[in-house]
């Protein structure tokens, strides 16, 4: 059941950071606090995790970090993806497992 809730939080996550990365920075309608917040509950969820030396938890904190540096400057746009696409698929696995 906690693995439902990481992964509907994973799904938060990356919904927050498509919205906040996808359109203008200069006219961000997307709160960059809730991005914050998001960005550093997933780091500490991975370093939470990082304990049992699972390899997903290093990636959720380079995600977390990577979330972070995205909201003052702008980054490729295939490492935004990289980040969503890794979010996402983790949180529909740990959803339907």
């Amino acid at each position: 059941m906690l693995h439902k809730i990481f992964g509907i939080a994973d799904l938060i996550v990356a919904g927050a950071f498509f919205l906040n990365n996808w359109f203008d920075k200069s006219n961000s309608w997307f709160p960059n606090n809730i991005v914050l917040f998001l960005a550093i509950y997933l780091i500490v969820k991975g370093l939470f995790f990082l304990v049992s030396l699972d390899f997903a938890s290093i990636i959720d904190i380079i995600c977390g970090i990577i979330i972070i540096i995205s909201l003052s400057i702008h980054i490729p746009l295939v490492l935004a993806a990289v980040v969503l696409v890794f979010l996402l698929q983790k949180a529909i696995f740990s959803i339907i497992s």
